[in-house]
């Protein structure tokens, strides 16, 4: 538990004093005609400058939401200037759109919303994400990440197939709605489709063989999470980056990306990985020059635990070359 306390007063910790400022803009269809029943949601956040020293969903503007007005307008009050934020706008009827990267301070933003098509049932993958509370999760990313289908051979028999990455036929991606669903289409009503759902503030998951006509629940976790400091001759290294990549990074597995900034102290706090995974721990830092620090290897625990690497030393000599890309 005292692990637990200090990581949350760390995050706390970073809560600075600042002027804020409000966020207004509109949400429209196709047509640019106002859509009043939509939703705003502030999903990430992102420093202006330097790297970000906690998670993205982890600033306190982050999961601030309001509904637009009849003119499809809103206005997301006392935001950190100091900012910038992804957008979430989600309505019955529609495809939920981000507005990615958005400045308060550069004036109104416009997202737009494209309708949501009908579809062959025979044709189409749906479900919905929740959290661990069983509380539905609105913007989940829920992204196909392998097709098993079947195909006829010469001689009458059906072979099974599997592909990934970019699948023709396939959506790209599907963001949950206000009511968590998500919907995929694939072109084949005998396919199945392993996904990978990722979510503000909760660890990514890889759920496998989804079919059409079965819808499925996929419960996220808080995940693990991962802390250490940098050290340069025993003296912290402030603003470097921590990369974590897993080991096993074959693209039926790969859950992405994961980095985080040291703060004054050199010290980092990552959460939200995937739990009972190994990964790969990397810093990248241009104050260091010619100077490294090993890549370590790690295999963190189950979700809600805390796995602490300890000092990461940088050593000197050689060139910064790392696993990471």
């Amino acid at each position: 538990m005292h692990r637990y306390a200090i990581a949350l007063s760390f995050l706390l910790s970073v809560a600075a004093t600042y002027a804020a400022t409000d966020m207004t803009g509109v949400v429209v269809d196709a047509n640019s005609s106002p859509i009043a029943a939509a939703h705003v949601y502030v999903y990430k956040a992102l420093p202006k400058t330097g790297a970000s020293i906690v998670s993205p969903y982890s600033y306190r503007d982050c999961g601030k939401h309001v509904p637009v007005d009849a003119k499809g307008s809103f206005v997301l009050k006392n935001l950190d200037p100091s900012l910038r934020f992804d957008l979430l706008a989600v309505a019955d009827g529609y495809e939920p759109a981000f507005a990615k990267r958005v400045d308060p301070i550069d004036g109104p933003v416009s997202i737009k919303l494209s309708p949501r098509p009908a579809s062959d049932a025979s044709r189409l993958i749906t479900g919905v994400v929740v959290d661990p509370n069983g509380k539905l999760v609105v913007g989940a990313i829920v992204e196909p990440n392998g097709y098993r289908f079947e195909r006829s051979a010469p001689d009458g028999h059906f072979i099974r197939s599997i592909a990934s990455g970019r699948i023709s036929g396939v959506d790209r991606l599907s963001i949950t709605n206000a009511k968590g669903e998500f919907a995929l289409h694939v072109p084949e009503p005998n396919a199945s489709l392993d996904v990978r759902v990722t979510a503000r503030s909760l660890a990514p998951r890889i759920e496998r063989n989804l079919v059409p006509g079965q819808p499925r629940t996929i419960e996220l976790t808080e995940g693990a999470t991962i802390s250490g400091h940098v050290l340069k001759n025993g003296k912290p290294v402030k603003g470097a980056r921590v990369v974590v990549l897993q080991r096993d990074r074959s693209n039926s597995n790969d859950l992405g990306r994961f980095e985080i900034g040291t703060n004054n102290d050199g010290f980092f706090l990552l959460p939200n990985l995937g739990p009972n995974e190994t990964y790969t721990v990397d810093v990248h830092d241009e104050s260091l020059g010619d100077d490294i620090v090993e890549t370590k290897q790690v295999k963190v625990g189950d979700t809600n635990t805390i796995t602490d690497l300890g000092t990461l030393a940088v050593v000197r000599g050689g060139s910064l070359v790392s696993s990471v890309r």
